[in-house]
């Protein structure tokens, strides 16, 4: 079940990134110089995960919450924060 949850989380916040929120994905490109990565996408994903200390981020080696969080860190730099749309189970 986590799995298919963190992947339906990876999928809406690209989507919901590239198609709703446009002004902000042209300027993280505009920024990075390059579009999001799948990582930064998973990255997002794992927030709330992490934030709620659950149990498959609390056992993730500290060499992939390291990478997560740099990624994570790109975060703040977007322009405005916004809920995503989930979906019901």
């Amino acid at each position: 079940m986590f799995f298919i949850r963190k992947k339906t989380n990876f999928k809406l916040y690209k989507a919901f990134h590239k198609n709703v929120l446009t002004d902000d994905y042209n300027k993280y490109t505009s920024y990075y110089g390059a579009t999001p990565t799948d990582a930064f996408y998973e990255a997002m994903a794992w927030s709330g995960l992490r934030d709620n200390n659950v149990k498959a981020w609390v056992g993730l080696p500290a060499e992939k919450k390291a990478a997560i969080e740099a990624l994570a860190n790109r975060v703040p730099n977007l322009s405005k924060t916004v809920p995503c749309p989930t979906s019901s189970n």
